[in-house]
This record gives structure tokens, C-alpha cells and sequence, in this order.
């Protein structure tokens, strides 16, 4: 029995925003090998919801490698492997949605094997076939739901589980005595995908010496407020940026609010600024190149892949 088993977490709806990615290795039934990678999407923006459900955020992709760094490691990996995934269609995507954002191509067809639908025809009448419901059930210990890399380890348990009740000794005898039919794509060769998170914005890291005293830095204590989108860097970098000068970047304007950065002054949060100045709250308004000026010494451009990658293999 051997295939990979590969899971994905993304920051937000677009497919093409996978934040980290689990794989497994498994060679004549055992796991041999697994890896874990932290992704920087396109573009950086993470959904309140899915922070709270992966617990992944900036702070661990803005320094990770990008999709298309890690895609020769990847296919080194999958070679000619079957995969499995837990719901493989949602994996299927974000796989060919990177794939064809990043102008991705391979000359071999990658075959997936869904655990979840193994599960339905092999274990009727569960009350759940959620991957945290059949851990449950199947009495699979050290699981930590939405890690991508437990999540892939916990989608090739049940499938070993499936093929040692089915006494298979491949995923395509499982498959086929199951009647589950296998997905099949080859990377890069699908329809165009829009192109809504593609950013200009240069792909900046965060460096701020151990030796400077943030409580020096102007932007120290102060509450911020970002209106319009910023050509210079991603509103989420900007946003984590000040908060490790020690501001606090805030989704509002209000009457605590000390900076309003605005790329435009026709929006909501400039005309409220601009309502409570009237009343003589001292927000300060600053444009996006006077606010880059503040802080430019902390920005430096991301490191390649292999300069200190957040890739994890165990």
C-alpha cells in the first residue's frame, strides 16, 4: 500500500490563498515520511474565520516560501504516487489553482483517492464522516484538526484502516472493491483561474534588530487605521508591522484613533476622521509614502527558499 497523503489549509476563500500544506509518505503500509510546509499565498489576507480554525496568520507565512518554491520539492516527493485527501475535491482545487496561477505544469497525470468517500461505503450508518468525527470513531489517537499535517496523517490512517478491513494491498484494489472512482488532473493543464488575489505588492519580511527600542519609534503606543489599498506592501504586512513597532492597527476609526494611513479620500473611515478633526480630535491623516517612510528600515525583501524556509519535515 503506497500513496501520499496530502492535506491543505487555506487564509481565505480563493483556493489559490493555501497557507500550509501537509504531506505523508506511505510506503508498503507504514508511514515513512512526513512533511509540513508554510505557504505566503499571492496575496496576503487572512479571514478572521479561518485564523480561528487553522490558528495560522501572518507570522508564519510571511517569511515561508511561496507555492511555486516549493513545487520542485513537491513533485519530487509525489513523483508517480497516488495521492489521498479528506474530501479530495476542496485539495484537488487549491493544488490546480496554484498550479495554474503560478503558469505550473508536470508531464504526469496525478491520481487522487478520496478518504471520505472510502469511509461512507466502507463504514455505513457512522454519524459523522467528518475527518474529526471518523477519528473519533476509528479510535485514531494524536489528532489536532486542521493542522494540515495531522489532518494528512489522520486521511492515510483511515484509508490504511479501510484497506486492512477490505484486506488491499494497493489504493487502486481499495478504490476499485469500494467502487469509489479516482480523481485525475494533470497540474497546470485546467481552465484559467481568476486572478483576484494576484498583487503587485513586493513580497516584504519584517526586520526589526533585537537591539532597537521599538518604544522609540514614533509609531509606538498609537492606534492606526488603514483606508484604500497600498501599493507599497499588503495591508495585512502593514498591519503586522505596526504591531511589531508596538501600535495597534485597528479596523475603525474612532476617537482614540492617533493615525489614519488613506490611499484615498473617499471612503468611510476618511470622512470619519475628518468628521471627529473637525471636532478637534487630533487624528493625524498620512499618505502611504509618508507612512513607508516611517517605516522602511524594517523592511527588507523576502528571503528565497532554503535561506531560512519554514518548511518542516519529521
Amino acid at each position: 500500500m503506497d500513496f501520499i497523503s496530502i492535506d491543505f489549509e487555506t487564509a481565505n476563500l480563493d483556493p489559490t490563498s493555501a497557507c500550509a500544506v501537509g504531506l505523508v509518505l506511505v510506503s508498503e503500509g507504514q508511514i515513512l515520511q512526513t512533511t509540513k510546509y508554510f505557504i505566503r499565498p499571492p496575496r496576503i489576507h487572512f479571514k478572521d474565520k479561518f485564523k480561528r480554525i487553522h490558528g495560522i496568520g501572518i507570522a508564519d507565512v510571511i517569511d515561508a516560501p511561496r507555492f511555486d518554491e516549493i513545487w520542485p520539492k513537491l513533485t519530487d516527493l509525489i513523483r508517480d504516487h497516488p495521492l489521498v485527501a479528506h474530501n479530495a475535491q476542496f485539495d484537488i482545487k487549491v493544488f490546480r489553482s496554484l498550479a495554474r496561477f503560478y503558469g505550473l505544469t508536470a508531464s504526469y497525470t496525478l491520481r487522487v483517492a478520496c478518504s471520505l468517500e472510502l469511509a461512507r461505503r466502507i463504514w455505513r450508518g457512522l454519524r459523522s464522516y467528518s475527518l474529526q468525527g471518523l477519528v473519533e470513531q476509528l479510535g485514531i489517537t494524536g489528532f489536532c484538526h486542521h493542522d494540515p499535517l495531522s489532518d494528512a496523517i489522520a486521511a492515510a490512517q483511515i484509508v490504511l484502516k479501510a484497506a486492512h478491513q477490505c484486506s488491499c494491498n494497493s489504493l487502486f484494489s481499495l478504490c476499485n472493491q469500494c467502487q469509489v472512482q479516482m480523481l485525475e488532473f494533470v497540474p497546470g493543464q485546467d481552465d484559467p483561474i481568476p486572478n483576484s488575489c494576484k498583487s503587485a505588492c513586493p513580497d516584504w519580511r519584517i526586520v526589526i534588530p533585537e537591539e532597537y527600542d521599538v518604544a522609540t519609534h514614533p509609531l509606538y503606543g498609537k492606534n492606526i487605521v488603514f483606508t484604500g489599498e497600498l501599493e507599497s506592501m499588503e495591508r495585512c504586512v502593514a498591519e503586522y508591522l505596526v504591531a511589531q513597532l508596538g501600535a495597534t492597527a485597528c479596523k475603525s476609526v474612532t476617537k482614540r484613533t492617533n493615525y489614519l494611513v488613506a490611499t484615498r479620500d473617499d471612503t468611510q473611515k476618511f470622512r470619519r476622521a475628518q468628521e471627529l478633526r473637525a471636532k478637534g480630535i487630533p487624528i493625524q491623516i498620512m499618505d502611504e509614502a509618508t507612512f513607508r517612510d516611517l517605516v522602511k528600515d524594517f523592511l527588507a525583501p523576502r528571503k528565497n527558499f532554503g535561506e531560512g524556509s519554514s518548511d518542516v519535515a519529521l
